[in-house]
């Protein structure tokens, strides 16, 4: 037995009310109606009344069902819940209208944020309060069964299922999400992923895509939003200027962009500007720098291109969080010149 619920959980406003609330809902199933419920603000003991059910988007008229309920005690934010003692049946998306007899505070929402249904106040079908929802839900128990299907699906690197759910390898899946009926719609999903190792090595300027089996290669500016290199179309790209870089890589059907990677500056140097050095070269992560000067600003980035803490102390500088590769240090002149020079750390 399958079960379908309705109802609209959006409802910030909230209403003192003493008197008959209806509203009416959109069944997305066949079958018949187990409860009927409406929130409430801040619980209490709602009085003992009358619940009504009425066939279309109605309070007036002959009801199709009448059932007293007992006075009801429900905590703050809970539901006061009716279950039907007749099997009332409804038939999907045919509208249907359930009203109560409220005596503690509940939430609405103007809006109309349930397009299934209205609110119905005080016994009326006033359009006052046609552009609104109380916070409610119905279920209905369908009797139905199972269906089942197959698909055949192609992915690059990853495919969300039916639910929701990601996969990233190819395999034969089962899936389940809820049919029309309420009941399992159960899907058996052939799935072939192609998967791209996105990952770029840096050497020096060199940037090299470590995907191998990739049939097209184009290299992007990432400072010059995305723009592909002209020319810059193999596996492995020598930078021609300092900036960000990145790689996309095509198989069959199948397009990724990788991250982007910093490769630092390959200016010639300014014959005017005192020559960087930087030593000892390999470092342990803490180096001298010959050159500079004590208005200079000393910027390090690692081969991604961020920016990594430095402690300086005239020409000294120290890498405290340095991991062993290679880097960059930018020297920023006061005169608006910059000077790069490269360094690893072992």
């Amino acid at each position: 037995q399958g079960q379908c619920i309705m109802g609209n959980l959006n409802a910030p406003q909230t209403d003192p009310t003493n008197v008959d609330i209806g509203q009416s809902f959109t069944p997305t199933c066949n079958g018949v109606i187990e409860y009927v419920e409406i929130f409430t603000t801040n619980g209490g003991t709602n009085a003992a009344g009358t619940l009504r059910i009425f066939n279309n988007s109605t309070v007036l008229g002959t009801p199709i069902h009448t059932q007293a309920y007992p006075a009801i005690t429900v905590n703050p934010g809970e539901a006061i819940r009716v279950y039907l003692s007749t099997p009332i049946p409804v038939t999907a998306f045919a509208m249907k209208t359930f009203e109560m007899e409220l005596t503690v505070e509940i939430p609405f929402s103007g809006g109309n944020p349930y397009s299934g249904g209205r609110l119905f106040y005080n016994g009326t079908n006033s359009s006052v309060h046609a552009n609104s929802d109380i916070k409610f839900n119905v279920s209905v128990l369908s009797n139905c069964d199972d269906s089942y299907s197959s698909i055949t699906a192609d992915a690059c690197q990853t495919y969300t299922s039916p639910s929701g759910l990601l996969w990233d390898s190819t395999a034969v899946y089962t899936d389940t999400i809820p049919n029309l009926a309420g009941c399992d719609s159960i899907i058996t999903v052939d799935l072939n992923v192609t998967t791209l190792d996105t990952a770029v090595t840096l050497n020096g300027l060199e940037l090299t895509a470590n995907e191998a089996n990739a049939t097209g290669y184009q290299w992007l500016d990432c400072g010059n939003g995305n723009m592909p290199i002209p020319g810059a179309d193999q596996q492995s790209y020598l930078a021609t200027a300092s900036g960000n870089y990145a790689v996309e890589l095509t198989l069959g059907n199948c397009t990724v962009v990788s991250d982007c990677y910093f490769v630092g500056s390959t200016r010639i140097p300014d014959r005017d500007a005192p020559r960087i050095s930087v030593w000892p070269n390999p470092s342990n992560g803490v180096v001298q720098v010959a050159g500079i000067g004590e208005q200079d600003r000393l910027l390090v980035k690692d081969a991604l291109g961020q920016e990594v803490p430095t402690q300086r102390t005239g020409a000294r500088l120290v890498l405290p969080d340095a991991t062993p590769g290679l880097y960059f240090l930018q020297v920023l002149r006061p005169d608006g010149r910059t000077q790069s020079h490269r360094f690893l750390v072992r």
